[in-house]
């Protein structure tokens, strides 16, 4: 894709605002960030590094389901 911008364009900071969310919403399919996370179970601290998209105000939200690491695999 290809935007053509010229510098007397009035809308220019809109195309470019276009531009950067269509660049992060790619950015965000194609790469997974992934993040370190520690928890205090009842007998022992568990750690394990899951992808940063499940963690939302410093809670972790995991997938439907029971196994966690196939739908790690298939972000």
């Amino acid at each position: 894709m290809s935007v053509l911008l010229n510098s007397d364009d009035t809308e220019h900071e809109e195309h470019l605002d276009y531009v950067r969310e269509l660049l992060m919403y790619y950015v965000r399919k194609c790469l997974i960030m992934w993040i370190r996370v520690v928890w205090t179970e009842p007998n022992e601290e568990e750690e394990e590094v899951i992808p940063e998209v499940w963690v939302e105000d410093n809670m972790v939200h995991w997938p439907p389901g029971t196994n966690v690491t196939k739908a790690a695999k298939e972000m």
